[in-house]
Parts: structure tokens; sequence; C-alpha cells
């Protein structure tokens, strides 16, 4: 039992460290982080947040992002939609 617990805790400080990260970064947004899990996505800071198109592009955008990693073979990232918007989502 305490091995199972000192590896959650650990994925649970790597997310964190994850999502501090991404708070630090100025293209980055953070969305949440709970658990294990992270979820941010790729918001260059010259992107206007109310621009109409803004938010078709961010989403094209993360997505073509997402894949590109994944298929690189150098990180494996999930995605999801939430609240119209598609975000990265990192588990630890």
């Amino acid at each position: 039992r305490e091995g199972y617990v000192q590896l959650l805790e650990q994925d649970i400080a790597l997310s964190k460290r994850l999502y501090d990260s991404a708070a630090k970064h100025p293209d980055l947004e953070p969305l949440t982080q709970e658990l294990s899990i992270a979820t941010f996505r790729y918001k260059p800071a010259d992107i206007e947040a109310n621009a109409e198109s803004a938010e078709d592009y961010l989403n094209d955008l993360n997505h073509q992002l997402v894949s590109r990693l994944n298929d690189s073979g150098e990180a494996f990232i999930s995605n999801a939609v939430i609240s119209g918007r598609r975000i990265a989502v990192c588990c630890a």
C-alpha cells in the first residue's frame, strides 16, 4: 500500500509542476490541475482573446500541435474539448 501511495503522490506532484510551469509561460494557458492530470493549451501572447475567430484558430492550432507531438514520438499527449476549447491533457 505504501508504494502505491508514494507513486500517486509523485504523479500528483509532477502534474502540479507541469501546471505551474505552464502558468509561468506567456504562450501557454493553464486550465486545470486535478490529481495527476494537468490541462492547458497553447495560446500565443499576441492572440486577441476577444476576436471572433480566435477560438476557432486556437482550437485548430492546438489540435495540430497535439497531433504533431504525438506523431513525433517525443511525447504522447491526449486532448479534450472543454467548453468549446480544444486543450492538451497530460497525465503524470
